[in-house]
């Protein structure tokens, strides 16, 4: 965040725009960036398919599982994507699909209730890199 005077402020996109005057600031752009400064939060990924991450993109996002048809979300190995241990993904169902979590080949996935889909439609689970190919899946499961 740059400040340009006492009174504007200038952020990336979807928090503080370049010019925007202080007073319209909001408690939730404020959280929003706290957030991103933080590393807690760094935006939504939108999917409308199945997705396996290619990369370590998604950590610290959300990813956005928005389909009509039943989809996976599938964490790759290590080999594949090297996540920093401890790395936390929200997975968020937008679509009325169902979303299932999966796991690579070598990597054990963990959750309280044994079961790895998400709930309902809105419904959110996170997804947290335990070690190497361990995650732990924590939320709104069925």
């Amino acid at each position: 965040m740059t400040i340009i005077s006492p009174f504007t402020l200038k952020n990336g996109p979807n928090q503080f725009e370049s010019g925007q005057p202080a007073k319209s600031i909001t408690s939730t752009r404020v959280q929003g960036m706290i957030d991103a400064l933080a590393g807690i939060y760094g935006g939504v990924a939108p999917h409308t398919a199945s997705y396996t991450p290619s990369d370590a993109s998604d950590a610290g996002t959300c990813v956005e599982m928005n389909s009509a048809s039943a989809t996976v979300f599938t964490i790759p190995a290590s080999a594949t994507v090297a996540y920093d241990v401890h790395t936390v993904i929200e997975v968020f169902r937008y679509g009325t699909g169902s979303v299932t979590i999966a796991a690579a080949g070598g990597v054990t996935l963990r959750s309280p209730t044994g079961t790895f889909t998400i709930r309902a439609q809105y419904s959110t689970v996170v997804l947290r890199q335990r070690s190497q190919n361990e995650w732990i899946l924590s939320g709104d499961l069925t």
